[in-house]
């Protein structure tokens, strides 16, 4: 028809028209299943990351451990081969303390030997010793001081009498998740979890500030102050093995004033101690060795108990307690 179109013109660009259509939709459909490729892609290769990682870290942890164990052995072979003088006493700064620092091929570790036996002894300590270091570390709130202490001394004992502010299996077992009292001897530091009142923060200190905490150290222990919720931490005063008598010549002055040790008796130890006179030679060493990897940031502390045993000539060495360092 003349000036305008045919059906069967129509007719013919109408498959034309349906194959452009169909070829868009074709290219959507395309760059939609090519970003969900990419999604899958990067999700595996970021998961494949992560595993990396974690097995870097594990290895890296178990080297770290490896070394800090090692410091652990060359300490305990330097003190096995100390030879104390006849009466039993050794030099300050000489060989007791120890501080031993050394390097291996993959990293390095710093170990400080302490005298287990100058701390206060969980399974001997009376309540009133107990309140008085509690408040020393940082425990401001009188009830809560004394409940702590109480219920330390019921943890241990033998039977189910609680005693005024203490606990005993009867509140213990009305806990979210119940538990008996022990009604034994503490074996462990970390128990004090488990007893009514502690917290992590009181059992092993929350002070980062090692300026504030070197601060608190050189107050006078019975004339410190702290802030709200501010601790030293517990566990570097107290021990859960030993006799319970406390070796006086290396005890830490927070120990010495928890056990009311008279100032003038406490000023000859501590100026014994200062112009290196002599301490006792101990036989229970608490052992915190660090170690680090050459090229990680990573460090791991180990903490151990160890018994010295044996003969001066034969000395061996007994494990009581081995635990990695939290924080």
């Amino acid at each position: 028809m003349m000036g305008g179109w045919s059906k069967t013109e129509h007719l013919e660009d109408r498959p034309r028209r349906r194959s452009a259509c169909e070829q868009g939709a074709a290219l959507v459909l395309v760059l939609w299943v090519s970003a969900l490729l990419s999604l899958v892609m990067t999700g595996f290769a970021f998961s494949m990351r992560v595993e990396t990682d974690a097995v870097k870290n594990f290895r890296d942890h178990a080297q770290a451990i490896h070394v800090a164990e090692s410091g652990i052995m060359q300490v305990l072979a330097k003190l096995a081969n100390a030879t104390p003088s006849a009466d039993g006493r050794v030099e300050v700064g000489s060989v007791w303390p120890v501080r031993l620092e050394g390097r291996m091929a993959w990293g390095s570790y710093l170990v400080v030997v302490t005298n287990e036996d100058s701390k206060i002894s969980l399974n001997h300590a009376s309540e009133d010793a107990l309140s008085r270091l509690l408040q020393q570390i940082g425990v401001t709130d009188a009830i809560l001081r004394d409940t702590i202490a109480a219920a330390i001394v019921d943890w241990r004992d033998l039977d189910e009498s609680e005693r005024p502010n203490g606990a005993e299996s009867e509140y213990y077992r009305s806990l979210p998740v119940p538990y008996a009292s022990k009604n034994a001897p503490f074996q462990r530091i970390e128990e004090l979890l488990s007893v009514r009142g502690m917290t992590r923060e009181i059992l092993y200190g929350n002070i980062q500030d090692q300026r504030r905490r070197e601060q608190i150290l050189a107050t006078v222990p019975d004339q410190r102050s702290f802030t709200a919720h501010e601790y030293l931490g517990l566990a570097g005063f107290v021990t859960a093995h030993g006799s319970g008598k406390v070796d006086y010549s290396m005890a830490a002055r927070d120990v010495l004033t928890a056990l009311n040790v008279p100032e003038v008796r406490m000023r000859e130890i501590l100026a014994a101690r200062e112009s290196a006179t002599g301490v006792s030679s101990p036989k229970l060493y608490h052992v915190e060795s660090s170690g680090r990897l050459a090229q990680s940031p990573l460090t791991v502390q180990l903490v151990a108990v160890v018994a010295k045993e044996g003969t001066p000539r034969m000395p061996r060495y007994r494990v009581l307690a081995w635990r990695e360092q939290e924080g």
